[in-house]
């Protein structure tokens, strides 16, 4: 298991959060290649804010 501040993040967690941040990258390689510069840089801040939630929620939560 990983650790971030020394606590310990159950695997799912953080599958789940590269999984979607995975993603979120082919989304945005795509829609570079498509020239959409800007839609791609939308589509990468919002999986990271939407990590950045989960990861906050994941933390309040006792393991």
């Amino acid at each position: 298991m990983g650790s971030a501040n020394n606590r310990d993040i159950r695997p799912l967690d953080s599958a789940l959060l590269y999984l979607k941040m995975f993603n979120a990258a082919t989304d945005a390689l795509e829609l570079l290649e498509l020239g959409n510069v800007e839609m791609a840089k939308a589509r990468l801040r919002s999986a990271q804010q939407m990590c950045e939630e989960m990861y906050v929620e994941a933390e309040d939560d006792p393991l």
